[in-house]
């Protein structure tokens, strides 16, 4: 779904997995297949999902398997809306049985959607999240390759901005950005590198590079809403404001919005020359 691709498998299909894990009384097969159901009810915005994902964690629970219990957790977590409490709390309470498995990568993925619920709306929240975006690069650093994630270098270049360390959240940005260009991830993930690039630019004095940037962001914006319902927090806003406020200052309303205007027309191929700043870029 990420990808811009539909599920591989829908829901009716995994309901047979259920259905068949119940007939051999296989609890944790049926764990297994619960938690495909859920997953993939969330993909397509379905709210029986919740339903599922507690029928995962009720037969996790007695297997007494920590994967099992860590991700049933995490997929009701997923399940509910952005800002309840309970969700941030189902993350947190996920985390343990994952690491008492060992699966790091798993972590990793709690990890994001707990910083993702936190949100960075202060110093301290910004603090508080670089410390566990710290431990998921060490994370990605342990799985190699073959378990690629983009997220934690994208993430804490987000937060390294907000902290003013402009050139190590320019680094991390474009890491983040080749990363997902290698994995496939749709052109909507570019959102954030985009907006933390941008900012960078503007920062740096580069207002042509920082207006195109920001006309990237927009683009960016809608599809990223269309697949994962997020918002911006405060502090993305205000830095995205505070750049624009920057940017025109120097180059005037009308140069602005003529490089705004070609940010944002960018093909998806355009889109990753100009955040890498391999020249060549054309609007679409």
């Amino acid at each position: 779904r990420m990808a811009g691709r539909a599920p591989f498998v829908d829901a009716t299909t995994c309901m047979v997995a259920v259905q068949t894990a119940q007939r051999l009384g296989d609890r944790r097969l049926e764990a297994l297949a619960w938690g495909a159901v859920a997953v993939t009810q969330w993909a397509v915005g379905d709210e029986d999902g919740q339903a599922s994902a507690e029928a995962a964690l009720a037969a996790s629970r007695e297997t007494g398997d920590y994967r099992l219990v860590g991700d049933a957790l995490s997929s009701l977590g997923m399940q509910k809306r952005r800002g309840d409490p309970d969700r941030l709390a189902l993350f947190e309470e996920a985390l343990e049985p994952l690491r008492r498995a060992g699966d790091l990568f798993a972590v990793s993925q709690v990890l994001t959607w707990l910083i993702i619920e936190q949100g960075t709306a202060t110093y301290e929240d910004s603090m508080a999240q670089r410390s566990v975006l710290h431990e998921q690069l060490k994370i990605s650093a342990e799985l190699g390759t073959n378990h690629a994630n983009d997220v934690p270098a994208i993430n804490l270049s987000l937060t390294e901005c907000y902290l003013g360390n402009t050139d190590l959240a320019d680094s991390l940005a474009r890491s983040g950005t080749r990363q997902s260009r290698r994995i496939g991830w749709s052109p909507a993930v570019m959102l954030w590198p985009a907006l933390t690039l941008g900012i960078c630019a503007a920062r740096r004095g580069q207002y042509e590079r920082a207006a195109e940037l920001l006309g990237v962001v927009e683009s960016c914006e809608q599809p990223w809403y269309d697949q994962f319902g997020d918002t911006w927090q405060s502090s993305e806003r205000q830095m995205q404001e505070e750049s624009r406020a920057q940017i025109t200052a120097a180059i005037g309303d009308v140069e602005y919005a003529r490089l705004f205007a070609s940010g944002r027309a960018l093909s998806s191929d355009g889109i990753v020359d100009l955040m890498l700043e391999r020249g060549g870029h054309k609007p679409s």
